[in-house]
C-alpha cells in the first residue's frame, strides 16, 4: 500500500496548481509563511471489493489553509477546485523512480467555514484502488494414480 506516495501526490497537486507548500502535522516547523497547507491523519475505510483480490478505499485527508486575507482563501480554493475538475478528480501516483503506481480518483475538496485567524479547515476526499497478495497456485501433480476399492458388501463369494 503506497500511503506515502499518495500524500506526495496530493502534496504535489497543490503546489503545482496553487503554488501552495504544504506539510505533515509531525513536521511541522513553529513558524510558516501564509499561505500554507498543514495536513492531519487521514479516514480510511474499504469501500467495496472489484474482485476476490483488489478493492476500493475510501479515503479523507484533512487539512488547514492558513492564508494571509479572504481574497487570498478564495483564489486559492478556486484555482484547486477548478483545476480538480479539468482533471476529472483523477491524480497519478508515483513512486521514487516517477513511475506510476496506481491512481487517486474521484477526488474531491470541500472546504470548511474559516475561524477568525484565516484558518480554513478542508477535506480532500478520493478512492484508491489496492490489491490484496494473490497466493501461489499449487504446483502441478507428478503421479496420477487410480485405486480401485470394494466394500465387504459388494464382494461375491
Amino acid at each position: 500500500m503506497d500511503y506515502e506516495y499518495e500524500l506526495t501526490a496530493i502534496q504535489t497537486f497543490f503546489k503545482q496548481n496553487a503554488g501552495l507548500n504544504s506539510w505533515r502535522r509531525n513536521a511541522v516547523p513553529s513558524k510558516l509563511a501564509r499561505p500554507v497547507v498543514i495536513w492531519d491523519s487521514p479516514y480510511r475505510g474499504r469501500a467495496r471489493h472489484l474482485s476476490r483480490w483488489s478493492y476500493v478505499q475510501t479515503v479523507k485527508y484533512y487539512g488547514k489553509l492558513y492564508v494571509t486575507d479572504v481574497t487570498q482563501s478564495i483564489a486559492l480554493q478556486e484555482q484547486l477546485a477548478s483545476k480538480l475538475e479539468d482533471l476529472c478528480g483523477l491524480l497519478p501516483i508515483l513512486n521514487e523512480d516517477k513511475t506510476r503506481v496506481g491512481w487517486i480518483k474521484n477526488a474531491a475538496v470541500e472546504f470548511n467555514d474559516a475561524n477568525g485567524d484565516l484558518e480554513v479547515p478542508f477535506t480532500f476526499a478520493y478512492e484508491v484502488s489496492y490489491a490484496r497478495v494473490r497466493p501461489e497456485a499449487p504446483p502441478a501433480p507428478r503421479v496420477v494414480g487410480t485405486k480401485v476399492t470394494v466394500n465387504k458388501e459388494n464382494q461375491e463369494g
